[in-house]
């Protein structure tokens, strides 16, 4: 969710795609996937995110998907 909150705070318009990063937490390290995919309205990207146990992104711990609009500048909404 931060890195959802992330995209928010900042009105960042992320590229379609997928981007892997290591984020640092309570002492571990959480490899995260997040994946940018386009919606039926071309003002609003939909951000999955994929929170990984292991480097190798073997075992998923958490999924999370979100969504950005530039409607009233790029921000988000969790979904449920």
């Amino acid at each position: 969710m931060n890195e959802l909150n992330a995209l928010q705070v900042a009105r960042t318009w992320p590229d379609l795609g997928t981007e892997t990063k290591t984020v640092t937490m309570a002492g571990h390290d959480w490899p995260v996937q997040r994946e940018t995919l386009e919606t039926a309205d071309p003002a609003t990207h939909a951000v999955r995110f994929t929170v990984y146990v292991d480097a190798e992104r073997k075992q998923a711990v958490s999924h999370l998907q979100g969504y950005l609009s530039q409607h009233t500048g790029a921000s988000a909404s969790a979904a449920p």
